[in-house]
């Protein structure tokens, strides 16, 4: 409403107002009426315009632009995972079978035909007792692996593609062990691809692929790795046991141990789990003496078998303390003296400084420690604590550190894919691709180096499966030329031979590949004084060795009568 409609509108209620409360004459009729008139008529008042402001430029933001989006909505991520599981599941078997196919073709070392000869000369009965009390030493040592043994040649009879074939399928279900493990540890599938595929293969390991006769070390991983796995599954979502996965627990504890004694270990690594992942609610004595009736419950129980376990084989005739090579020295010069070979020996950089390992074993807590990792606390811890089993005896190779080098691994896989997740960072992609292309281009990139490093190798410096393996090969073939067959309980002379004379090779290839463990076998070699043609003559078999080839100097008779 403008002023001069709120001028004349003030007027006419002026008006009623009067009229209402003095009404008006003739006179004063005509005066309103005249005033209203003039007022109507009068031009409003002129005003000067308001000054206006000069206008302020608004700056025009540059569009943005959109981060790239794959079309259409997010697939079944289920649907991906499986996918992308089958592709890595396939490319690591092509990978390690086309690394290890070389070993189904080596023949038995010496160390597998000692293995096999112990494994096959006592009775079926007594290596069953052997596995089944575990806590007591027996004429097996490792009754497990012994068994492995055993049933193979009773099945497949004196074949090493057999003992072979089967070495690289439980070395197969240990890469999926460890993948298993190391994402329930991780909660990252590209982590435990990761972890899965260092761990497959390892030059430093050759000898687990090409020499059975560290099919202990094999069997031990197989079956730790299986107790940890199922306990991490059960355990994920915070739940107790079961009675049958508490059966299967200390089954392949058991067994574990039988295998190899790194196995001990399995309560440090369950501790070290449920404090990392589930710990104690407060650190008052009430609520941690809950908490190791609840969550320790595993880690005790356990922890007592382990203590019966080494209380029994560290007793009694056959135990291997008595063996110099095994006999612990608790020392911490022993434990530096171990430690710095096995960083020398894995790392491929010999005489490490204490000091040197001091530090690497520091830097690796103190990385763990600033990025509040739990999965890096525990590959540190497990690292640490798995070679205490052998950190203080005589220094072993690498290959007996293959339950060790789990926790290298892990750890190795977590930086890495925190490191990629940090350099791709500003990628404008969304999480559900970027993470599964990420981890799909780092699992080919480090399979085709790895691949690239390793395949020129094969077994090349493994004596025993290069040098020693096909001497054996070829003695047998000799052996068995000379004579294909041999009368059951004969006694055989052996004027020469290819075997070394503190070897006992000859005794187990000949029984074994007989097999017949009645034969008796007797060599000039370890013979004090050589036999006159009397002695020589009371023997069923002469043989001798000449340019590489046997000769059956004396047989009686026909053989097989």
């Amino acid at each position: 409403m403008t002023d001069r409609e709120k001028d004349s509108l003030a007027a006419q209620v002026l008006a009623v107002i009067q009229a209402r409360f003095d009404p008006p004459g003739p006179e004063d009729t005509v005066d309103i009426l005249e005033r209203a008139r003039r007022q109507m008529q009068a031009p409003a008042p002129a005003r000067s315009p308001s000054p206006v402001a000069a206008p302020v430029p608004v700056p025009v933001p540059e569009p943005v632009r959109a981060p790239f989006v794959p079309s259409g909505p997010a697939p079944d991520l289920r649907l991906v995972d499986r996918c992308l599981l089958a592709a890595g599941a396939l490319l690591l078997a092509v990978y390690f079978f086309r690394l290890t196919r070389a070993s189904l073709q080596v023949y038995f070392t010496p160390d597998d035909l000692m293995n096999l000869y112990r494994s096959w000369i006592f009775s079926a009965g007594s290596l069953l007792k052997a596995n089944l009390l575990f806590f007591l030493n027996s004429d097996f040592g490792r009754p497990m692996g012994s068994l492995w043994y055993r049933v193979i040649v009773d099945f497949a009879g004196f074949h090493p593609y057999w003992f072979h074939a089967s070495n690289l399928a439980i070395l197969a279900a240990n890469i999926w062990l460890t993948y298993a493990v190391a994402r329930r540890l991780a909660g990252s599938r590209e982590i435990a691809a990761l972890t899965a595929l260092a761990m497959a293969y390892q030059r430093r390991l050759a000898w687990l692929y090409f020499d059975t006769g560290f099919i202990y070390d094999v069997l031990c991983y197989f079956f730790l790795f299986a107790a940890l796995a199922l306990y991490l599954r059960a355990r994920e979502r915070d739940a107790a046991l079961r009675p049958w996965q508490w059966t299967g627990l200390f089954v392949l504890y058991i067994c574990a141990l039988n295998s190899k004694e790194m196995a001990v270990m399995l309560p440090a690594f369950l501790g070290s789990y449920e404090l990392l992942y589930h710990p104690p609610a407060a650190w008052q004595p009430a609520a941690l003496y809950r908490w190791l009736l609840r969550e320790g419950r595993a880690t005790l129980i356990a922890g007592a078998v382990a203590v019966l376990f080494v209380v029994g084989r560290s007793t009694g005739p056959l135990s291997l303390t008595h063996n110099a090579a095994y006999r612990p020295s608790f020392t911490w010069t022993q434990f530096m003296l171990t430690s710095r070979h096995f960083a020398g020996d894995f790392l491929a950089m010999p005489d490490w400084p204490a000091w040197a390992v001091l530090g690497l074993w520091t830097a690796l807590a103190l990385v763990a420690w600033l990025l509040r990792s739990r999965v890096l606390a525990f590959a540190w811890l497990f690292l640490m604590l798995s070679p205490l089993p052998i950190a203080f005896i005589a220094t072993r190779g690498s290959t007996q550190y293959y339950v060790c080098v789990f926790g290298w691994m892990l750890y190795a896989a977590v930086l890495l894919v925190k490191l990629a997740s940090l350099a791709l960072g500003g990628v404008p992609l969304p999480d559900w691709w970027l993470v599964r292309a990420r981890g799909a281009a780092l699992f080919v990139v480090l399979m085709a180096i790895l691949y690239w490093a390793y395949k020129p190798l094969g077994y090349a410096g493994l004596t025993s499966v290069s040098e020693e393996a096909p001497d054996n090969r070829h003695t047998v073939e000799q052996l068995h030329a000379a004579a294909p067959a041999l009368r059951k309980g004969s006694s055989l002379l052996f004027l020469n031979d290819p075997v070394r004379p503190e070897w006992y090779n000859l005794l187990f290839m000949v029984q074994l590949s007989y097999a017949d463990p009645s034969l008796r076998i007797f060599r000039v070699k370890e013979m004090k004084q050589h036999p006159n043609d009397r002695e020589i003559a009371s023997y069923d078999y002469v043989f001798d060795y000449r340019d590489g080839r046997f000769l059956v100097l004396k047989q009686p008779g026909p053989p097989g009568i």
